[in-house]
């Protein structure tokens, strides 16, 4: 700061008249007129802001794998074609076991068995296994800072103080003559 400045605000201070720009701790400025026996100002040295870090809930993220997924289906076989088949395979076995063969009883027996397998093959349904692509939502976490308030260091009188506070001071703090800050 220039002699010449220091001279003129101690002057004014001195008198006891009203300082043209007054600074504000919210870092305005403005015209204030202040009892100069009680209110001073100190000129802010550094300002740190206090940080909180913190972990909030960001957007949604999808998430896909490939997976092995079992579904059923209908079986596309023909039932009437799929019971003469049993029916026939069932009536030659039928026959063959039979008391040594030619027995029409197993051989009945065998046919009606054979159909009723091979219709019942053809009229179901099958499990089919096949890789298919299956996505699930994930939240995820975003990392914000807050400012919580500010570490002010300043100047009164040749010492260092330190304080802390809600806003950002600006360039001088006013303080009482114990070198408290006002605000």
């Amino acid at each position: 700061m220039k002699p010449s400045l220091k001279r003129a605000i101690a002057a004014i201070l001195g008198a006891g008249m009203a300082l043209p720009l007054a600074a504000h701790a919210d870092g305005r400025w403005g015209y204030q007129r202040w009892d100069h026996d009680s209110v001073r100002l100190a000129r802010v040295v550094k300002v740190r802001p206090i940080v909180r870090v913190m972990r909030v809930p960001g957007p949604t993220v999808r998430h896909c794998t490939t997976e092995q997924v079992a579904y059923s289906r209908d079986r596309h076989a023909d039932p009437v074609g799929a019971t003469l088949v049993g029916g026939v395979i069932g009536g030659v076995i039928g026959n063959r076991l039979g008391d040594d063969g030619g027995n029409p009883v197993a051989t009945v027996a065998g046919a009606i068995i054979g159909g009723a397998i091979g219709h019942s093959l053809a009229d179901g349904r099958t499990t089919v296994v096949r890789p298919m692509t299956v996505c699930h939502p994930q939240p995820s976490l975003r990392t914000v800072e807050r400012i919580r308030g500010y570490r002010v260091t300043y100047r009164y009188h040749g010492r260092l103080y330190v304080t802390r506070m809600h806003q950002h001071p600006g360039r001088f703090l006013r303080v009482h003559r114990d070198a408290s800050p006002l605000d």
